[in-house]
C-alpha cells in the first residue's frame, strides 16, 4: 500500500515550487522576442511534468501566469505553449495587533451574539 504523504507533495514544498517557477518566470530563459518561458524549458531541461499543475495552483492563489501559443517555428518536441508571468499575488497587510503584541489576535466568542449563535434555539 502507498502512503499519502508520498503521493501529495507538502505545503512547505509547494510554496518551494511556486517559489522556483517564479524566479523562472522573472529571469528566463525567454523565448526569443517574448518575456515568457518555453513550456518544453520545464518538461525537457528540468525534467519536471509537474510545473504546469504548480502554476494552475498559483493562477488559483493569486498570480497571473498566461500560458501562450507559440507559432509553429518556436514549437520544441511537439510543445507549443510558454508561460509568461503577469503579476503576483499582493501581499496581505501586516496585522497591527500582532504586530503590536508579537501574538495572534484572540478569536472573539460568537456564542455570546444572538444572531451568530452557534446552538440551535426552539
Amino acid at each position: 500500500m502507498i502512503d499519502k504523504n508520498l503521493t501529495h507533495l507538502s505545503r512547505q514544498s509547494k510554496t518551494e515550487a511556486y517559489q522556483r517557477i517564479e524566479v523562472i518566470l522573472e529571469h528566463g530563459p525567454f523565448v526569443t522576442g517574448t518575456r515568457a518561458v518555453h513550456r518544453a524549458y520545464f518538461l525537457y531541461t528540468l525534467r519536471w511534468s509537474q510545473a504546469g499543475a504548480r502554476i494552475s495552483e498559483m493562477n488559483d492563489l493569486g498570480w497571473k501566469v498566461s500560458s501562450i501559443l507559440l507559432p509553429g517555428s518556436d514549437w520544441q518536441s511537439g510543445v507549443r505553449t510558454a508561460y509568461r508571468l503577469d503579476s503576483k499575488p499582493l501581499k496581505p497587510p501586516d496585522d497591527w495587533y500582532e504586530r503590536q503584541t508579537a501574538k495572534p489576535e484572540p478569536a472573539s466568542p460568537s456564542d455570546d451574539l444572538p444572531l451568530f449563535s452557534s446552538r440551535a434555539r426552539p
